[in-house]
């Protein structure tokens, strides 16, 4: 079984000659963990820090895969303005939700009591399927936007 211990990064950079090993939002932060490459084979994970999509990682005899995002259901909410983005945002960020903000909308993983909240602000939900890309928070090291390095389909 090959093990990956070290992260080249490179969130962004699609390399379509690199195995792949496709995961969720949840699966991309834990950093020790058993996957499975596209072409079937088991591999184990353990970084130092969560993967981010279309990160590089490289085993210890040289064999490199990419991190690709796995589509999943989010709930994905429009805004009409700037100052209802800023409460909604301000609201979601003082329970620790995370959330993946995008121009004049924002995205959360499916929640009941958060979709009727946002729906009491007045505001259009619908529910998707596609990759979903949190923000990594206060406390991460900040780097590029990698909902901006990656184009949705």
């Amino acid at each position: 079984m090959l093990n990956f211990k070290k992260n080249l990064g490179c969130a962004g950079c699609r390399d379509h000659s690199l195995v792949k090993i496709v995961m969720n939002s949840g699966t991309r932060n834990r950093i020790e963990q058993e996957a499975e490459l596209s072409d079937g084979s088991k591999v184990f994970i353990k970084l130092s820090e969560p993967m981010k999509p279309y990160d590089v990682l490289i085993s210890d005899d040289g064999h490199m895969v990419q991190i690709v995002p796995e589509a999943e259901e989010v709930v994905c909410v429009r805004l009409s303005d700037r100052v209802t983005m800023a409460k909604i945002c301000y609201y979601f960020g003082t329970r620790s939700i995370p959330i993946e903000i995008l121009p004049m909308s924002f995205c959360f993983l499916p929640d009941k009591a958060l979709e009727k909240a946002c729906r009491s602000f007045g505001l259009l939900v619908s529910h998707e399927f596609r990759p979903f890309v949190p923000e990594a928070g206060a406390y991460a090291h900040h780097g590029p936007r990698y909902t901006d390095v990656y184009s949705r389909t």
